[in-house]
């Protein structure tokens, strides 16, 4: 016998799904901000949204970079072939014996925030001129200090930037000691190069700190003193030569100006117990025979930059290439030290 059901019970049905799916859901929902209010009391859940923090690694490899690169260069000594007779590379000139009396020096009207923006606002090409144009003057400057670093040289922060340094050189010890991190300096110095290739960065020698509204000593508006005699001739070395710097080998095996373009490839070897960093754009520069100097073309450069770690006993080879070249013949110099006076050079052709 069948049953048939009641249509009033399914009705009752209906209406019993009807009101108890939204109840079951508003009964989950409030369940759920209980559990998450008590959780955050309790503090298993966070009680605000985590801010972002701008990564600073970048800063903190460019300074164990600077610091591993000076901390490896070999002392400042003199340059010998061993394969044959060498004279002193650079032999700083006689001094006059009478002191002169002080001579003002002009500053360029610019500070460091107005010379990063009108460099800024120009053009590759310009920014070339801009470089020949302000490198060799003098500036009057103030920043806050990245680091100090064991030679007594000083990186100042470039404003607005994260990589960019302001590198000063020839800062006396007594001086430099008395600097701390982050801390804000006035400084004066002489423009001794310009790089933007990896960030802005502006080496100045010469620098003298000012305090209490005048620089710890008055430098000469003239570099280098009057010679009293004539300058000593500096040793020009040809491919082949084995130029012994300290306890670094360096030979120039090859080198090919053609082009417009000038390259040459290196061999460098680690005679001492140290590791040694080798950086091309540090350590080397290259100028024509009408002194203009030349930009270094890393991108359509060989098969091996000269850039990396040369452990003791071991050798590092590999190709340098500048570009620009508008004469028949160039030089290439290898400076042992960043701020030193004495540089190993090479004749193309």
């Amino acid at each position: 016998m069948t049953t048939v059901s009641s249509p009033k019970v399914h009705k009752t049905n209906i209406i019993l799904y009807i009101i108890g799916i939204p109840l079951i859901l508003c009964i989950l929902c409030f369940g759920f901000m209980f559990v998450y209010t008590a959780g955050q009391k309790a503090g298993i859940f966070p009680t605000s949204i985590p801010t972002f923090t701008p990564d600073t690694s970048i800063a903190a490899v460019q300074t164990a970079a600077i610091a591993t690169y000076r901390a490896s260069q070999p002392t400042k000594e003199q340059i010998q072939l061993t394969s044959t007779p060498v004279a002193q590379v650079a032999t700083p000139l006689p001094e006059n014996t009478e002191t002169p009396a002080p001579t003002p020096i002009a500053m360029i009207p610019l500070d460091l925030s107005q010379f990063m923006d009108a460099y800024n606002s120009l053009t590759d090409m310009q920014k070339e001129d801009f470089k020949k144009q302000y490198t060799g003057q003098w500036v009057s400057w103030s920043g806050k200090v990245f680091d100090v670093n064991n030679d007594s040289s000083i990186d100042v922060n470039i404003p607005n930037t994260l990589v960019s340094l302001v590198i000063l050189g020839g800062v006396s010890h007594a001086d430099a000691i008395q600097v701390s991190k982050n801390s804000t300096i006035s400084f004066i110095g002489h423009i001794k190069d310009i790089n933007d290739l990896l960030g802005m960065h502006i080496y100045l020698d010469h620098v003298q700190l000012i305090k209490d509204g005048s620089p710890t000593n008055m430098p000469s508006p003239n570099i280098q003193p009057a010679p009293t005699s004539a300058p000593a001739s500096v040793q020009i070395y040809k491919i082949g030569d084995i130029v012994q710097v300290g306890n670094v080998t360096v030979v120039l095996n090859s080198a090919n100006l053609q082009g417009g373009k000038l390259s040459a490839n290196f061999t460098i070897e680690n005679k001492g117990s140290k590791d040694l960093a080798v950086s091309s754009i540090l350590s080397f520069s290259a100028k024509d025979s009408e002194g203009t100097k030349l930009d270094q073309d890393i991108i359509g450069c060989g098969t091996g930059g000269l850039d990396g770690k040369v452990l003791p006993g071991d050798k590092l080879k590999g190709d340098i290439c500048y570009g620009g070249v508008k004469t028949s013949t160039a030089k290439i110099y290898y400076e042992a030290e960043l701020f030193s006076s004495g540089a190993v050079v090479w004749q193309i052709p």
